[in-house]
């Protein structure tokens, strides 16, 4: 990993869009100023490699280019969170609590009390719990100092002992949610630890708390719980049950990271149950959060395009969305275009998914052979390294070259064995890879029957990344019932 501030400098100007640049340029105003010139050179180099990039600047940058690079990361970072400010509640809220901050150093207690009192309203009405005990706190500290008014501290510090008491909450209740996924990563079922937190969560569901956060958390449990045991009817009906706490677009706002999640797991599981009129209403949430989100944007695109690729190979009619699906695509190869790797990542996934489902393989091949390239993919997880594997091994099942899959399989042993996650969660995708190598199928009747073992259990390793799912089953379930390409 790359930490130098030059580097993280390039990223930066390189992850920027056109409307975006032209902000930045504008900053600079007429002068052609060494950080104008730096933000010029960085913006339009495609490749990062620092040598050849100092070779650009004039020698008066070269003199002093390291200095240079800490400004304009910091000009840049300071542009953009103005932007930021107007579309993140979270960000405007945090800069209203430091200009009431300035106001009370300067003793103007009433518009301080005037602006907190906004804060509060805000957080109260999006269960915003850390920023609302920070505003509380400045707000009682300007009604003392204003003129030692103690008549309401009481009842100001009652509801900091209760926001306290509420934040306890929710990181406990994080905390056993974050246990049962890394007891699903560490390869153990755990049924002890599901029996000792499930029914806490479960009685907490039942009280009269107020507490909206810790009952997303403690619905989330239940979700996970339920995913786990593959009881997808139960885990759709906890899922509805959390969208529900989202209230208003300020609470969807604030806590957008989560909001989204939510959506791509009840998208999934309703795509793995084949509810399509539901799955469309839930894409057209993902589509609007893909324009509005402040975060995950092109990650929200590649699942929308995804889902309807997937909808397409079951036969549901998508010829309604054709548009939606176009603007989805275009909206990716923008981010792409702006040098944002991960998004790249995301459109040839999405890609490969697509020459797969028109019968391409040749070029569903080739792009998998890049996904798969080592030096592009190392900051992914292992679990999609295995996917992209997988995904290449079957492809060429499909194209009966039985005897590559061992390559595969050496591969995702290996991939297995570095990152110490144990072969369980895979034993059946391994097993079918090195039986296949070892004893090819002699028709595709026998080859059938292998495939479906594997798509009967579902690996519960793959259960909270259900896109890797998704996309697996879709191959094994062509493999096995009517492939373009006959299987020898």
């Amino acid at each position: 990993m790359n930490n130098s501030i030059f580097y993280h400098c390039y990223q930066l100007c390189q992850s920027l869009n056109s409307a975006e640049k032209r902000t930045i340029q504008l900053s600079f105003g007429n002068k052609k100023t060494n950080k104008a010139l730096l933000f010029n050179i960085l913006s339009t180099s495609e490749i990062y490699n620092e040598p050849i990039l100092i070779q650009q600047f004039s020698s008066d940058l070269r003199n002093n280019y390291k200095i240079v690079v800490y400004r304009l990361y910091k000009h840049l970072l300071k542009n953009l969170q103005k932007t930021a400010e107007k579309n993140h509640l979270e960000i405007n809220i945090r800069n209203q609590i430091n200009q009431a901050k300035i106001l009370l150093a300067r003793e103007l207690y009433d518009a301080a009390i005037h602006l907190l009192n906004k804060v509060i309203k805000v957080c109260k009405k999006i269960s915003a719990d850390l920023l609302l005990l920070d505003a509380l706190q400045m707000f009682r500290t300007a009604q003392v100092s204003k003129d030692m008014n103690w008549g309401n501290m009481l009842d100001i510090i009652t509801q900091e002992i209760h926001l306290v008491e509420n934040i306890h909450e929710n990181k406990n209740l994080l905390q056993m949610q974050i246990e049962i996924i890394q007891s699903y990563t560490a390869n153990s079922s755990n049924l002890e630890l599901i029996a000792k937190i499930l029914p806490i969560a479960q009685r907490y569901l039942q009280t009269n708390s107020t507490n909206t956060q810790a009952k997303v958390y403690a619905n989330n449990i239940l979700v996970n719980v339920y995913l786990h045991k593959q009881q997808y009817e139960q885990a759709v009906a906890a899922i509805r049950l959390t969208l529900n706490y989202y209230t208003n677009e300020e609470h969807i706002n604030f806590y957008q990271n989560d909001y989204n999640k939510t959506l791509i797991t009840y998208s999934s599981i309703l795509f793995l149950q084949q509810l399509y009129p539901e799955l469309e209403q839930s894409l057209i949430l993902i589509y609007k959060q893909s324009l509005t989100s402040t975060i995950q944007q092109y990650e929200l695109k590649a699942y929308f395009l995804i889902f309807y690729l997937g909808m397409k190979f079951h036969g549901f009619d998508i010829s309604n969305k054709t548009q939606l699906i176009a603007n989805a695509l275009i909206g990716l190869i923008e981010y792409e275009k702006i040098g944002n790797e991960r998004a790249k990542i995301r459109l040839i996934s999405c890609l490969t998914f697509e020459h797969w489902i028109n019968n391409d393989l040749d070029n569903s091949l080739k792009l998998l052979a890049y996904l798969n390239n080592e030096d592009r993919n190392n900051n992914f997880s292992p679990h999609t390294k295995i996917t992209w594997l997988t995904l290449e091994a079957l492809i060429h099942i499909e194209l009966g070259n039985y005897m590559l899959t061992n390559k595969y399989w050496r591969k995702i042993c290996y991939i297995l064995q570095k990152w110490q996650l144990g072969k369980e969660p895979y034993k059946d995708i391994l097993y079918l890879l090195s039986n296949i190598s070892q004893y090819p199928p002699e028709n595709k009747k026998k080859l059938a029957i292998q495939l479906s073992k594997i798509l009967q259990k579902k690996p519960n390793l793959w259960v909270y990344k259900l896109e890797n799912l998704i996309k697996i089953e879709i191959w094994l379930l062509r493999i096995c019932s009517s492939p373009n390409r006959d299987i020898q």
